[in-house]
């Protein structure tokens, strides 16, 4: 029987739009940093903190497969009727979180003086940014153990959940940062304190809400069945590399921002709380994808599978494009709440366009990710992300330096362009040849 349109598209905004409001709970908590620290009397502040700031989000956001991974097996153990293989997942998954922050906090202080040197920022920003990584790297057991706990949330489809912790979370930090930064004047050591205890804070509520709902946990979940953890292993791995190679790219944004000076450095970092901003509202969109995808992949259902990508393909590009016009017609708006220093707002201004550009270039890579990840479709993602990143964006931005900042963007938008396009080659044909079958 045919998947009734209608009704795969009520059930994806009944889905999304949690999650859609959760996502953008976190950038906007980024704004609210960059709004505070845009205010102090230099720039430097600004710089600091996205310089940390995007060390420590690739050394973290590094290991999303935590979240990633838990969906995908919790949402096709929902859909095989099967609830006890997502809680192994869920049990797996918190133990290699666990021993990943173990590792972080060992290692950290080693590599965060050499990622930053690498930067080649000014050794004022690059001063302050090792002392905000330095303090950020507390709250690593709290991140990677949420990332597990809001996977499990979204495979099981309680996307309200998800809203309630990062609401919880975000509301703390803003507290924190008007505490730290305006109050006690720590500025960019202020607002990374704000960050470490308002995870912490966010893995009680987490926590709290699972229990409600599994009161009881058994050791049964990590020691038996050994195969499982070959199939977490598996999934997590393409994920890892898969996450790396963006990671790598938005480091080597930031990084070549700051070798055009600080005032570039802090109106990028401005620019990409907006794309972010963006990023974070369609991924709930994509969000959605993963839970709905991984139950009809459970149920093994090539054309709930094909509906679902024709529903949230077109979803996600009405709110991509909607999106980026409201950034471009409300600029003069936006631009003076993250500062008021002539010289990084007039750069703000001069390379706006391309944030207002990229919700609808990107859109592709958002929702295809969202598939991937609740088909177990990662091998693909992990391909399409290497050749988007080392064959596109890197021979990109060589070919582009004698534009500056404008060719880093445009190598930017084209790299997330790309990736939507490769990952729709790899994983549309093959569904296709399924709906045949069929």
């Amino acid at each position: 029987m045919r998947p009734n349109k209608q009704g795969i598209q009520q059930k994806i905004w009944l889905l999304a739009w949690p999650l859609m409001l959760s996502n953008i709970t976190q950038p906007l908590l980024g704004l609210v940093d960059t709004a505070l620290l845009g205010h102090l009397p230099s720039q430097v502040y600004i710089g600091a903190c996205a310089l940390g700031a995007s060390i420590l989000t690739l050394l973290f956001w590094g290991f999303g497969f935590l979240r990633m991974g838990t969906t995908s097996h919790v949402a096709q153990a929902l859909g095989e009727d099967n609830p006890a293989a997502g809680e192994k997942a869920l049990a797996q998954n918190c133990l290699l979180a666990l021993g990943l922050a173990l590792m972080i906090l060992l290692l950290g202080p080693f590599l965060l003086p050499l990622a930053i040197s690498a930067m080649n920022a000014s050794s004022e920003v690059s001063a302050l940014a090792l002392s905000y990584s330095q303090t950020r790297l507390w709250s690593a057991p709290a991140t990677l153990l949420n990332y597990a706990l809001l996977g499990w949330f979204i495979g099981r489809q309680l996307t309200k959940l998800p809203l309630i912790i990062l609401l919880v979370t975000n509301a703390a930090n803003i507290g924190f940062d008007l505490l730290f930064i305006v109050y006690w004047d720590f500025r960019s050591l202020g607002a990374a304190w704000a960050s470490v205890l308002s995870e912490y804070i966010g893995l009680i509520v987490a926590i709290g809400l699972y229990l409600r709902r599994k009161p009881t946990l058994s050791l049964s979940f990590i020691i038996n069945q050994p195969g499982r953890w070959r199939s977490v292993l598996t999934l997590n791995q393409h994920l890892f590399v898969r996450t790396c190679c963006l990671m790598f790219v938005l480091l080597f944004f930031t990084s070549q921002g700051a070798q055009f000076g600080d005032t570039i450095l802090a109106s990028n970092a401005i620019l990409l709380q907006l794309v972010h901003l963006a990023s974070y509202a369609l991924d709930g969109l994509a969000h959605a994808a993963e839970a709905l995808t991984g139950q009809a992949k459970g149920q093994k259902r090539a054309d709930r599978l094909w509906q679902l990508l024709i529903n949230i393909s077109s979803t996600s590009f009405v709110v991509a494009v909607v999106m980026g016009a409201g950034f471009w017609f409300s600029q003069q708006s936006l631009i003076p709440l993250f500062s008021d220093i002539e010289a990084v707002t007039q750069s703000v201004s001069t390379y706006f366009f391309w944030c207002a550009l990229l919700p609808a270039i990107s859109v592709g890579a958002y929702v295809l990710d969202g598939y991937c990840i609740g088909a177990g479709e990662t091998q693909a993602m992990r391909n399409s992300l290497l050749f988007s990143c080392f064959m596109v964006f890197l021979p990109l931005w060589y070919l582009t330096t004698p534009l500056g900042n404008h060719g880093l963007w445009f190598a930017f938008a084209v790299f997330n362009l790309v990736r939507g396009i490769s990952l729709a080659y790899l994983v549309i044909p093959p569904l296709r040849s399924q709906l045949r079958l069929h």
